[in-house]
């Protein structure tokens, strides 16, 4: 009787265990991505990516260059990610986007890591240029906001434009312009002399984040400057817009002295504990890219973590 009634509810903690993990599982997946909790090691963006990957497919494009002779920027997370994600390459490191794609063009690196985003501007210039499928790390991309009342309120109209943006394709036709158009013959809105119903907005920028925000003939353009500008149209703001290093902007923006900041900030939850982030406004991350003829694994013996 005794060993009866141990059985039992050793029985009913395995169920009780086994309806938590499906309960777990599930809150995980309703959160869109969204959550910063994890679910064995992976958060819930991590579990969603996953699952795009296609039946049959599971191992993904950019496995292919596992192996290989892979450049990546100092100071960014993709020497880590490479070691962790590609662990039979050699890792190179280089101080700027220039010098790295350089160095995939004159065969110093077979593969690149970084931004995917940047690959794609890249492309335009670089015509065999190949991103592969497939992000090591997927993240989202958003302007920043105080974290006060008046931020909040902010972020919220920001976040309802962008939904629509979304919902419309409008975004679509954005990413098109600036990552596949000309710079010359793209054009945004006059923000500096938009109606000023509501006042006007100041926000805080980074030129060097191409095609995010950078400078063509003597003004301020860019992805992130295009949905700006749309947005204050949309709400009757004026918009000007500061330059100043990127460093410098987060905090500018804590401070108040800027009503926001977009500057392709990629959305964390460290920053999210200093700022508020309205709705991504562009969703990748940090891609593998090679010259379209070296798509095949490409072993060398470099030593690893060399810096040029």
């Amino acid at each position: 009787m005794k060993r009866s009634l141990i059985f039992l509810l050793l029985l009913l903690l395995f169920t009780c265990a086994v309806d938590a993990e499906i309960i777990t599982t599930k809150m995980h997946m309703d959160l869109s991505g969204k959550s910063i909790g994890s679910l064995n090691g992976n958060t819930a963006k991590d579990i969603i990516y996953m699952q795009e990957t296609p039946e049959g497919n599971s191992e993904p494009e950019y496995s292919k260059v596992n192996g290989s002779r892979i450049g990546t920027l100092t100071g960014s997370i993709g020497g880590t990610v490479i070691e962790d994600k590609l662990p039979d390459s050699s890792v190179f490191y280089f101080d700027t986007i220039t010098d790295l794609l350089t160095a995939l063009q004159s065969d110093k690196v077979d593969a690149a890591c970084y931004d995917d985003s940047i690959f794609k501007y890249a492309k335009r210039d670089i015509e065999n240029l190949k991103i592969l499928d497939g992000y090591l790390v997927p993240s989202e991309y958003a302007p920043i906001f105080p974290k006060n009342e008046k931020g909040q309120a902010l972020a919220d109209q920001y976040s309802e434009f962008v939904k629509k943006l979304w919902t419309d394709g409008t975004i679509s036709e954005i990413d098109k312009i600036w990552f596949e158009g000309d710079d010359e013959s793209a054009s945004v809105p006059d923000y500096e002399n938009l109606p000023d119903t509501n006042g006007t907005l100041h926000m805080a920028a980074d030129l060097s984040q191409v095609p995010f925000v950078m400078m063509v003939d003597n003004r301020i353009v860019g992805y992130d400057v295009d949905i700006a500008a749309r947005f204050c149209e949309a709400y009757g703001y004026r918009l000007q817009i500061e330059p100043m290093s990127f460093a410098s902007i987060i905090p500018a923006v804590v401070s108040g002295k800027y009503d926001f900041a977009a500057s392709n900030f990629t959305i964390t939850p460290e920053r999210a504990e200093s700022v508020i982030f309205s709705e991504p406004v562009y969703r990748g991350g940090l891609v593998i890219a090679v010259l379209d003829d070296k798509t095949d694994n490409n072993s060398a013996s470099q030593p690893v973590e060399k810096k040029i």
